[in-house]
């Protein structure tokens, strides 16, 4: 494969992935936006691009500069005007920086707590009947099983069961466990089908 179909291909793979990923170049100014990024920023909740830069709300904006320095891992969080969860940020230093003028100084990875999963894709992936994946969604954004039970209109106890059912078919043992594993598994609303 040439490496301008891989670089494409490359870009259009980070467009699947439910975690923002803006490539910041060596003077810190924006080089690409994933598709989650591109929606972070257009919300402008706490994180926007202003002058071809990433700018953030509040300390975290000072937080991005410093982790702009040094050459390791950086992360921090971004508070929410809208008073959603915050964002977690991670700032990686990029390699081989001093090849190319244009070349990609950092990574930085937005993550947000907020993001909805997909019934459909938790249904593909681990099997979930409909009521399951949209239980184990209803999970991953926080919700109790008394408050899934009264939004659905079914009992807690029919809740409880779907969990179960949920966490053989996952092979997770407890509610935080497959929250944890719900929320590495990137499967947000936003995804959509993918072809070479």
């Amino acid at each position: 494969m040439a490496q301008q179909e891989v670089l494409f291909v490359s870009l259009r793979a980070l467009d699947r992935i439910a975690v923002g990923v803006v490539l910041l170049g060596v003077g810190g100014e924006v080089l690409h936006l994933n598709a989650f990024a591109r929606r972070i920023v257009a919300v402008a909740d706490g994180i926007a691009v202003s002058g071809g830069r990433i700018a953030m709300s509040g300390a975290a904006g000072q937080g991005l500069r410093t982790a702009c320095v040094p050459e390791e891992e950086t992360v921090f969080r971004v508070l929410r005007p809208s008073g959603a969860p915050d964002y977690v940020v991670t700032v990686l230093p990029a390699q081989e920086v001093a090849l190319r003028p244009r070349a990609c100084a950092r990574v930085v990875l937005i993550t947000d707590p907020a993001a909805h999963l997909q019934p459909a894709g938790l249904r593909r992936i681990w099997g979930l009947t409909t009521a399951e994946a949209r239980v184990a969604a209803a999970l991953s954004a926080g919700r109790m099983p008394a408050e899934i039970a009264v939004r659905h209109g079914v009992s807690e106890a029919t809740v409880r069961t779907q969990m179960r059912a949920i966490f053989d078919k996952t092979g997770t043992r407890r509610q935080g466990e497959l929250i944890r594993m719900l929320a590495h598994a990137g499967i947000t609303a936003a995804l959509h089908p993918f072809s070479c």
